[in-house]
């Protein structure tokens, strides 16, 4: 703010606060010290001010002020200096360690992710300057659909082909247990049928709202590819025959392994069911196929299909950043539009992340624009097929495995890829020393997801790189064995399961035919293999133990899966080995079940 005819004062003789002058730039020829005759309270004054000092040129004596960027200051001229004691100005800036949580994601801006979240590049969200209160006047409440953030979920609902649309920055799980909740106040005591396949928030919100959940029969599984087949709608018709008071039905469709259900068919079967007059409400956790309808090479959005509520997460395929999700409803006279209001007041953050809102509207709007950026994705993945298409030691899914189940469909914009003899933790860590991330790895195979972020180039780089691990990787024939399913079909009422059984921690090889009382699964994909009231399997240990093995994440009270916390019946006495242990042994491969078995 000076300008080059301001005053210009040398501070190398002792001077005090009242000599500050307004509108001047004072300079030392040495750096400010206080051992150099200047004030001290003179120099804290400059140091609070952010006046720096410009050093005299010792050859010539004259002091060069480099215009325009010079780091001296003047003194404002609005601004009075008061010869009162400043604020307490450290001698020298504070040192922070760095956060190795920061520099592991610096050190990822190099990786070609093939995983969530599916950012459009270009949305133009002001991260920085995007996060304000909710009191801002006109952003509204998300809370309850006004203002600006009304907006929004009113486009949101027209592109996802909605009625109405509820924003979430907590991901799917936050939409799932809005909708649970809903169920448990609207319809208490009846049950709710649920894919097997669900993901572990939908168990976890029916626990924490005392609704009893029963599956429907798994009708398939894919030992290449890790992969549950999604129930058709025969076997929705039977699992409605058998619990005719059910409220809803639940399916996960896509499957994390991009496998999509008949929908239209099964939401035939579920209106045209009706309890004590009304229809059974139709629920689909669409988590993964928020990009489903944009355009004709992608599989209908379920709402389009007949769903009455879908759960989408926009970070998953929708172009959004990390946590956005939307819950999409149509109103009907299933279910009350103000219950469900109710429960996502009850659920959701009064802290909302704005960028996130920002880059789910952001993301809407591009999609509706330019739809072919999903084309994009689906060209990612061909071009990965076509160039290993001769190669031996690779399998793909495609839909020629569906043969067996009619009216199944696949979202062409994963890769889902099967290895013989390579373990999928072994293929994942070779891909990741070459800067590829994938989205989800199984005991032989490996899921990559298209994502918008990805350049062109990506998918020869991953075909090569695929390539090479093949190559490689020593090969492990042990991986190539058959595996039953491992997940168990039981109806879960957790209530009951507390009421008749003892808990206690026993040695996993000893827990073979009692009841779990912990939740178990591989993260991702989130799937429990193991739950409370279920019986503990040969099938379900010997899968656990294998993927334990092989490097896969263990979510569980005890990871290493030396122990598991169950319940026995309670007149039954623990047999001897089978006392209660907080310790033991992490368990071995023992637990195989026999050929031909049955779990």
């Amino acid at each position: 703010q000076c300008s080059m005819d301001s005053k210009v004062h040398n501070i190398n003789e002792p001077t005090s606060t009242a000599a500050l002058d307004s509108g001047s730039i004072y300079m030392a020829t040495d750096p400010i010290k206080a051992d150099i005759g200047v004030d001290a309270q003179v120099m804290e004054s400059f140091a609070h001010l952010g006046i720096a000092a410009v050093p005299e040129d010792a050859s010539t004596g004259e002091v060069d002020i480099p215009i325009p960027a010079f780091d001296a200051i003047c003194v404002p001229p609005s601004r009075k200096i008061k010869p009162t004691k400043p604020p307490r100005v450290h001698s020298r800036p504070p040192q922070f360690a760095p956060s190795p949580f920061v520099q592991a994601l610096d050190a990822c801006a190099s990786v070609d992710v093939w995983a969530t979240p599916s950012i459009i590049p270009g949305l133009h969200v002001p991260v920085k300057t995007g996060e304000f209160s909710i009191s801002m006047n006109g952003f509204g409440s998300h809370l309850n659909n006004t203002g600006l953030l009304g907006d929004v979920a009113k486009r949101a609902a027209i592109s996802r082909f909605a009625d109405c649309a509820i924003l979430s920055s907590s991901g799917t799980t936050s939409s799932n247990h809005k909708v649970m909740q809903m169920l448990a106040i609207e319809f208490k005591g009846r049950p709710v049928l649920v894919s097997r396949n669900c993901h572990h928030s939908i168990i976890f919100a029916a626990n924490m709202y005392g609704v009893k959940l029963c599956f429907i029969n798994n009708p398939g599984w894919l030992d290449k590819f890790d992969a549950m087949i999604p129930p058709s709608a025969a076997d929705v018709k039977a699992a409605l025959k058998r619990q005719p008071a059910a409220c809803a039905v639940l399916i996960s469709s896509p499957t994390y392994e991009g496998i999509v259900a008949d929908i239209a068919s099964i939401a035939e079967v579920v209106h045209t069911h009706r309890h004590q007059g009304k229809s059974t409400i139709m629920w689909v956790d669409q988590a993964w196929g928020s990009h489903f309808g944009t355009t004709p090479n992608v599989p209908p959005s379920a709402m389009q299909l007949g769903a009455d509520i879908v759960c989408e997460s926009t970070h998953k395929n929708g172009g959004a950043i990390q946590g956005s999700a939307v819950l999409l409803f149509k109103r009907c006279d299933k279910f009350e539009y103000h219950s469900l209001m109710e429960a996502h007041v009850k659920v959701e953050t009064t802290s909302p992340n704005f960028p996130i809102f920002a880059s789910m509207d952001a993301a809407y709007i591009r999609l509706k624009a330019e739809p072919e950026l999903v084309d994009d994705l689906s060209s990612l993945i061909t071009d990965i097929k076509e160039e290993l298409a001769e190669d031996e030691g690779i399998e793909f899914l495609t839909q020629e495995h569906l043969a067996a189940y009619p009216n199944l469909q696949l979202d062409p914009t994963r890769l889902v890829v099967a290895f013989d003899g390579l373990s999928g933790n072994a293929v994942k860590q070779y891909l990741e020393e070459n800067f590829i991330q994938v989205e989800k790895v199984g005991r032989r195979c490996a899921t990559l997801i298209a994502t918008f972020q990805l350049p062109p180039q990506a998918a020869m780089k991953a075909a090569y790189a695929i390539r090479s691990a093949i190559n490689d990787i020593p090969r492990d024939e042990s991986v190539n064995e058959v595996f039953p399913a491992p997940y168990e079909n039981c109806p879960i009422d957790p209530t009951s399961v507390k009421q008749k059984y003892k808990p206690e921690t026993v040695p996993a090889e000893t827990a073979i035919g009692l009841i779990s009382n912990e939740t178990i699964e591989c993260y991702p994909p989130g799937i429990p293999i193991l739950l409370p009231g279920f019986t503990i399997t040969p099938t379900a240990m010997h899968h656990l133990i294998t993927m334990r093995d092989l490097g896969a994440d263990i979510v569980a009270v005890d990871k290493t899966l030396a122990t598991i916390r169950v319940r026995r019946p309670a007149e039954s006495k623990p047999a001897a080995g089978n006392k209660a242990t907080s310790g033991g042994k992490p368990a071995t491969g023992n637990t195989k079940p026999k050929a031909g078995g049955k779990a």
